[in-house]
């Protein structure tokens, strides 16, 4: 079927602030920038072997190698701004995304989102002052939730919801469902930023997957040891073929978020 150019649109009955447009623009930009240092890593650690990253490593990098903070405050800035509009896609729907069963999740997800990258903001501002981070892990929280009440259910539900997640962006990478929010000029920007979503997507959604795996074992076992984050899930790939295709996603993702900064449609 022959794509016409900006086919999809928004319903156009609620407007959002003029303000959110460009925070949410700045956040996408930060948030691509860690997931291309988290991708060059992991692309790095695929050939030559290494440590693994997460994006609590990519920041660390990045402190590593600039020689001023400039560029970590410029991502904790730009990283706070994403928090921002995730909140905003939770509370306020401006993209219109309904209250079915599938979309409520989907916008609790956002607020988990706010709270994951709100964490990464803060790490990232403290390394660009030259403080030390605490350096709280998945093992932490993961033993933190298990000690709660009811916390090996809870632990269960949501290592199962990752999953959920996660399946959720292999399908929309497989389906090619990158272009609802999109507005591009024609073919010549589209196909290759499809094709970035694409490979992102799937990539995202495997490391996603593992994440929730790591969770429900936790819980399974009652051992916080057994929770992992990104770093974990590409450590679980081994070296060969398969972490470089992860790795080589992760990479995609990072620019295909770089293009939803500009071209994306908000509001």
């Amino acid at each position: 079927m022959a794509y016409a150019p900006n086919s999809v649109h928004l319903p156009s009955d609620r407007k959002i602030a003029h303000w959110v447009a460009p925070i949410a623009r700045a956040g996408y930009a930060a948030k691509g920038l860690v997931y291309l240092i988290i991708g060059g890593l992991a692309v790095r650690t695929a050939i030559a072997g290494g440590k693994a990253p997460d994006a609590a490593g990519a920041l660390a990098w990045l402190r590593e190698s600039t020689a001023a903070g400039w560029a970590l405050k410029a991502v904790a800035i730009g990283l706070a701004a994403f928090v921002v509009w995730r909140l905003v896609q939770a509370i306020f729907d401006p993209e219109h995304q309904g209250v079915d069963g599938k979309r409520i999740a989907l916008r609790l997800f956002r607020v988990v989102s706010a709270v994951i990258h709100g964490s990464l903001a803060v790490t990232a501002w403290q390394l660009s002052n030259g403080l030390r981070t605490e350096g709280r892990d998945e093992d932490h929280w993961a033993g933190v939730l298990l000690a709660q009440p009811m916390g090996r259910w809870l632990a269960f539900a949501i290592g199962a919801g990752i999953i959920g997640y996660g399946l959720y962006q292999i399908y929309r990478g497989w389906t090619a469902d990158v272009e609802r929010h999109m507005q591009f000029e024609g073919d010549g920007l589209r196909r290759p930023i499809v094709a970035l979503a694409r490979l992102g997507l799937v990539a995202r959604g495997i490391v996603f997957s593992l994440v929730g795996w790591f969770l429900i074992q936790a819980a399974r076992s009652f051992d916080a040891d057994a929770a992992g984050g990104t770093a974990e899930a590409l450590r679980a790939l081994g070296n060969g073929a398969l972490l470089g295709f992860v790795a080589a996603g992760l990479f995609a993702y990072g620019l295909y978020q770089l293009a939803e900064a500009r071209y994306r449609r908000i509001g």
